[in-house]
């Protein structure tokens, strides 16, 4: 899928079908807990290096329309560790935000010419619905999940310009702009079939919330994303259970999509047996997704366990470039 925020070099933020896009020589992920870092080998398409370290508690509070930022200090000094680890580089860099801080909606409609210059403006009409700041605002990506007669499926992705400004500041680029711009939770998407068919349900939990994402072959249906309480780590799993048989249950009702496969990605990991629990409340089998063998095969024993445990992302965007 080819993602970055804000316009493509003919005027518009639309992508077509499943565009491959040139793969970062480095990736930074930005998440409430934790920034991680990787410097890729893109011929290859596997880790040469990876490196995180841990945000303190209130650092970073993401939000689609206010500061992000809270402790700019620590969270320099976190961020120039893990450049000093992976190394600066000069090549395509990456930002991974998280899905808090961006506003994801799948639209339809009877007809739409991408190419058009209305094509932007009626999306952004009807994405204003749910973003907490005018419409203008908003970098806009597009991406055309399917084009059939009598129906077009859109995904669009909204950050707010003066946010993206942030969190390039903050990494200190200056004017510069990361050439590729995803919510985390995008760049899990590759890790998924898209033998048509095969409905499935990603879940994703992050940073204290939880993303939920159905699809259906190479369609995505639906996108969710929901705060959690905050409850204790041994607990936190059964609120992520209740949001997960909640959207199970809308995605029967109300898309007609009978959801076989469940894949989960909870970072930092949880133990076997809260995953067994979300397996007993949906009554479906849940597969833990981790990054492929060989992505990191390179690495030494101590990244290769950074990249098993908050990697998955990473690895997502190597099965998607091309």
């Amino acid at each position: 899928m080819n993602w970055s925020f804000g316009r493509n070099s003919n005027g518009s933020s639309f992508a077509h079908g499943r565009g491959r896009f040139v793969l970062p020589a480095r990736i930074v992920e930005i998440e409430p807990g934790f920034v991680v870092g990787a410097n890729l080998d893109v011929g290859g398409r596997s880790v040469r290096r990876i490196s995180t370290r841990q945000l303190e508690p209130q650092t970073l509070n993401p939000t689609p329309h206010g500061t992000n930022i809270a402790n700019g200090d620590h969270f320099h000094r976190a961020v120039q560790g893990v450049s000093d680890a992976i190394g600066k580089g000069t090549g395509r860099l990456g930002l991974l935000l998280p899905d808090a801080a961006v506003r994801v909606a799948i639209l339809t409609f009877e007809t739409l010419d991408a190419e058009s210059k209305e094509a932007d403006e009626l999306v952004r009409w009807r994405i204003k619905e749910i973003l907490p700041y005018p419409a203008e605002e908003a970098n806009l990506s597009c991406q055309v999940l399917w084009k059939d007669p009598g129906s077009v499926g859109v995904m669009a992705v909204a950050a707010r310009a003066s946010l993206l400004a942030e969190y390039a500041g903050a990494l200190g680029l200056g004017n510069r702009e990361p050439d590729l711009i995803l919510p985390s939770t995008l760049a899990l998407l590759p890790l998924l079939s898209e033998r048509e068919g095969d409905g499935q349900m990603l879940v994703h939990v992050c940073g204290g919330w939880v993303t939920t994402v159905v699809a259906s072959g190479p369609r995505v249906l639906s996108w969710r994303n929901k705060e959690l309480s905050g409850a204790a780590p041994d607990d936190f799993m059964l609120e992520v259970s209740a949001e997960v048989a909640r959207v199970f249950a809308s995605t029967q009702d109300h898309l007609q999509v009978a959801v076989n496969k469940v894949f989960l990605c909870v970072r930092p990991a949880v133990s076997p047996v809260q995953t067994e629990e979300l397996s007993r409340v949906i009554s479906k089998e849940v597969t833990c997704l981790a990054p492929g063998p060989g992505r990191g095969s390179n690495l030494s024993e101590a990244e290769a366990a950074v990249f098993g445990a908050v990697g998955a992302p990473i690895a997502g965007l190597m099965e998607n470039c091309g």
